[in-house]
């Protein structure tokens, strides 16, 4: 059999694409229009495979705060509220799946939470057989953050870092490129300290630890924010970039190779 492409895992989060700011769900669509074009022009098919997650932002983390769903099931109330909550989760998928076909990207909306069993909100199991099929014949799934079935709580939040690691383990990831709406990783809190400074690289197995600056997230994340997404980079083992998908050009360099945040190391 032929030797497969490197994969490329590429998470986009939530405040990139929407206002997490708003309480109301509201897709970033200039936004999007651009990291879909970007995403055509940086990713080259002939030598890699490509996944897609994307956060939830504003179509989620406000919801599941109010409802606190991401604690477990325990009424009529929140049985609607998980079940909303991926309403407007699909939303937003179909949304991001829109902007990436209408611009030359093969995409194919994948929806987690279908397969995905958790366990107090770790994530025990989720089928790829799709997936790896998908990959196979040259499309590009595209998921995202959902609420999720949870053997413990009755349901628990599968977050987009959570599932990057572990198809980053399953599928045999080449790296994980985390576009988010900060430069890197910093030494300390920037908007805690001015003299915080830019990482150039982080070695996720030094036993210093992460750094100082590495924390959760100032607005409303019921997923763990920065320092989770390491977290689960370390656990999975995988090596690859935190990098400011706001700057124009940036996902188009990092799909070539190029570094233009942090790099992550695991080695």
């Amino acid at each position: 059999m032929p030797k497969k492409k490197p994969l490329i895992i590429l998470k986009i989060g939530g405040s990139v694409i929407t206002d997490r700011k708003d309480e109301r769900p509201r897709l970033r669509g200039p936004r999007m229009r651009r990291l879909a074009r970007e995403v055509n022009e940086g990713w080259q098919p002939g030598r890699s495979r490509l996944v897609i997650i994307h956060g939830a932002g504003s179509y989620g983390h406000p919801i599941v705060q109010r409802t606190g769903i991401h604690h477990g099931i325990h009424d009529e109330h929140q049985r609607k509220a998980m079940g909303e909550t991926q309403r407007l989760q699909s939303d937003l998928n179909a949304h991001v799946v829109r902007h990436l076909l209408q611009a030359g990207v093969p995409a194919f909306p994948c929806q987690p939470s279908a397969s995905a069993v958790m366990e107090a909100g770790e994530l025990v199991s989720l089928d790829t057989e799709a997936l790896e099929g998908l990959l196979s014949i040259g499309i590009v799934p595209v998921l995202n953050g959902v609420p999720a079935f949870d053997r413990r709580q009755g349901c628990s939040i599968l977050s987009g870092d959570q599932t990057a690691g572990f198809l980053f383990r399953r599928l045999g990831g080449d790296s994980i490129l985390h576009g988010t709406d900060v430069k890197g990783i910093y030494t300390a809190d920037p908007t805690q300290d001015p003299g915080a400074e830019l990482c150039t690289v982080v070695d996720l197995l030094d036993s210093a630890g992460l750094p100082d600056g590495v924390t959760g997230s100032t607005v409303t994340d019921v997923t763990g924010g920065m320092r989770k997404k390491l977290e689960e980079m370390r656990t999975a083992g995988a090596r690859g970039q935190v990098f400011d998908a706001t700057v124009k050009g940036n996902v188009s360099r990092v799909l070539q190779g190029e570094i233009v945040g942090t790099r992550i190391e695991c080695a």
